[in-house]
C-alpha cells in the first residue's frame, strides 16, 4: 500500500522557506559559495541553494509526500477528514467559525488544526487579529500495488 499526498505550496509557506532559508545562511551568496565549498559534503547545502535560488525567482511548489505503511491514517482519520474536507470547499474566517460550522469544541478544532499544520496539510494565514486554516492538500491517493 502506498498513500500519495500531494499539497499546494501556497504563497505564505514559500516566503515562510525563503526567509527560514535566509535566517539560516545570511544571503543568496553566502549560501551559493557554501554550496560551491561543501557540495560534496553536504549536498543538503546544494540542495537549499537551489530551492532559494527558485524561490527568489519566483517559482510555484508543489510538495508530495508519500507514505508506505498505516501510519498516517493514526494522523489522518475521520475528524481531520472532515475538516480538510470542509476546508476544501468552504472558506473560514477563524478557527472559531470552523468549529462552530463542524459542531465541533474550538479546543478539539484548534488541537486538531496543530496536527494538521505540524504535517503541512494546513496552512495558517493571518488575516488581521485571527489566524485562518486553509487545506493545502490538494490530492490524497490510495494505491494498494
Amino acid at each position: 500500500m502506498k498513500v500519495i499526498i500531494r499539497n499546494r505550496v501556497d504563497g505564505e509557506y514559500v516566503h515562510e522557506k525563503a526567509d527560514e532559508l535566509m535566517r539560516k545562511y545570511g544571503s543568496l551568496d553566502s549560501l551559493g559559495q557554501k554550496a560551491s565549498i561543501e557540495k560534496c559534503a553536504s549536498p543538503s547545502v546544494v540542495d537549499d541553494y537551489e530551492l532559494l535560488k527558485a524561490l527568489s525567482k519566483g517559482a510555484e511548489m508543489e510538495e508530495e509526500t508519500i507514505f508506505h505503511d498505516y501510519s498516517i491514517f493514526s494522523v489522518l482519520g475521520e475528524t481531520r477528514v472532515e475538516i480538510l474536507d470542509y476546508l476544501q470547499k468552504n472558506r473560514v474566517r477563524s478557527i472559531k467559525e470552523l468549529a462552530s460550522a463542524l459542531s465541533r469544541d474550538y479546543k478539539n478544532i484548534y488541537y486538531d488544526l496543530t496536527v494538521m499544520r505540524r504535517m503541512e496539510l494546513i496552512s495558517m494565514v493571518k488575516n488581521g487579529k485571527e489566524r485562518v486554516p486553509v487545506s493545502r492538500v490538494k490530492r490524497i491517493e490510495i494505491l494498494f500495488e
